[in-house]
């Protein structure tokens, strides 16, 4: 299982290739440039968007709905990087496809050969990372997310933070909000736990996210509500871009109110990506 300490590592070898799959649908699939300003990610193109527009099957967004025994039966091959920072995966074709409509689409054109890169029956990811495919991984067969630090190492929390943030963002360009849903919850969580605000993620999330994403909307409803105080003094005040200065400045004036812990694990079915008319169960207090 991965853990904070992956964050640091680095991935594994063999082959790169190109990609399969399909584009954003809505706010979700593609990776965004958002206004914060020019993100490090490559601009993923997916070839299968200019190929065929197909609905895909819904997609799971709440953590009661589990796939049946069919989804463990045959595999794919996942190709991930790029040259000597390729690894490649065999998963089960069914259980990515239930929870990704990216995957969906992308295992439809592998078995319909439509690249000459799915000869092999291999769908190729070469602009995502190892270690967060394996935490995707962990997280598919297992539902566990990386572990926190322990409590008397607060100084590895901004590095788990950080994960929890990737895999948020894996989740959106490949369209599985199961994924994106759970890692709020635990981002959401842990910082409670520790009681640390993540600010210092705040820059990335508004460089890997476009205008309006759950994940922005989620930081920035935590800062106002539970530390209004001292936000841009000191080294925090580099962690904010401009446009995250623009949310947090709407939120102050519609939310000026104090919130705990609490009641943002109650609240945090608001920062999650649903289909209309789904909704979570009440969430009791952690604490």
């Amino acid at each position: 299982m991965s853990t904070w300490a992956d964050v640091a590592a680095g991935p594994g070898p063999t082959r790169g290739g190109r990609g399969q799959g399909r584009g954003r649908r809505g706010t979700r699939g593609g990776r965004g440039r958002g206004r914060g300003g020019s993100s490090s990610w490559p601009v993923v193109q997916h070839a299968a968007a200019a190929i065929e527009t197909v609905m895909t099957l819904p997609l799971p967004s709440t953590p009661d709905q589990q796939p049946d025994g069919k989804a463990f039966g045959s595999w794919i091959r996942v190709k991930v990087g790029t040259g000597r920072h390729t690894a490649t995966y065999e998963i089960h074709r069914g259980l990515l496809g239930f929870y990704s409509g990216y995957f969906q689409v992308a295992i439809r054109n592998v078995e319909q050969g439509r690249f000459s890169e799915s000869l092999d029956g291999t769908i190729s990811l070469p602009d995502e990372e190892n270690k967060v495919f394996d935490a995707f991984k962990d997280w598919l067969y297992t539902k566990a997310l990386p572990d926190a630090p322990a409590l008397d190492q607060s100084f590895l929390f901004s590095l788990h933070c950080h994960m929890l943030c990737l895999l948020w963002c894996f989740g959106d360009r490949r369209e599985i909000p199961a994924l994106q849903n759970e890692c709020v919850n635990r981002l959401i969580n842990d910082m409670g736990v520790f009681n640390i605000v993540a600010t210092d993620q705040i820059r990335f999330i508004y460089e890997n996210t476009l205008d309006g994403s759950p994940l922005r909307r989620c930081i920035i409803a935590v800062v106002t509500g539970i530390q209004v105080t001292d936000l841009l003094k000191g080294e925090s005040a580099d962690d904010w871009c401009e446009q995250s200065l623009l949310d947090l400045a709407r939120v102050l004036l519609e939310q000026p109110s104090h919130e705990t812990w609490a009641a943002m694990i109650r609240k945090q079915c608001d920062w999650h990506v649903h289909e209309d008319g789904v909704k979570c169960v009440g969430v009791s207090d952690p604490w």
